[in-house]
């Protein structure tokens, strides 16, 4: 009804807005083609425009592309995130940093994935959203735990778990059972 209603005005921004939803939830649920036929239909509405909303549709496909496991594609994807996003959108590079840290720790490089996670961490405001920090803190946790540091892997992900907890992320029971898993590996 929302997209009906965009078209009929002939707002392009209000389509891109309500096709970014559509594709944001659909990927929320790992339904990553849909997502993905979402996404570019939001970018295809807003072509040749810049600023947060382009930034977020890439960002989007970064997960898209993650979650299909083509790293290149998803770590592309992010850094055009991160390039579209200007000085004044806060905490916003967060979300393309972790997004390409996850790209890189999927390639394997768990060193360079370490490095952007630490960029996100710095660039993260006081308005992010909890959810945003938990995965970016499930990301560093896994890296760090790639690159044999798993006293510190086991904080952040700690730290990430209590944050899907509190908010009911379906994320939480998996990683509950992988930081189980991690806690008691370490402890025999």
């Amino acid at each position: 009804m929302a997209l009906r209603l965009a078209r009929e005005l002939q707002d392009p921004v209000m389509q891109a807005e309500v096709l970014c939803q559509l594709g944001w939830g659909s990927l929320q649920h790992d339904r990553f083609s849909e997502a993905r036929g979402y996404l570019e239909a939001a970018r295809q509405v807003i072509i040749g425009q810049e600023g947060y909303l382009l930034s977020f549709i890439e960002f989007g496909l970064s997960g898209v592309f993650a979650g299909l496991g083509h790293h290149r594609r998803a770590f592309w994807h992010a850094n055009v995130s991160l390039g579209l996003l200007h000085a004044d959108v806060g905490g916003a590079a967060s979300r393309p940093l972790q997004a390409m840290a996850r790209a890189r720790q999927m390639a394997g490089d768990h060193v360079d994935a370490v490095a952007l996670c630490k960029r996100a961490l710095r660039a993260e405001s006081a308005y992010e959203a909890p959810r945003i920090h938990a995965l970016l803190m499930e990301t560093l946790g896994e890296s760090l735990r790639g690159t044999g540091d798993v006293e510190r892997a086991i904080g952040c992900w700690r730290e990430a778990l209590t944050i899907f907890e509190e908010g009911g992320d379906h994320r939480a029971p998996e990683l509950r059972d992988r930081l189980a898993k991690l806690v008691s590996a370490t402890s025999g």
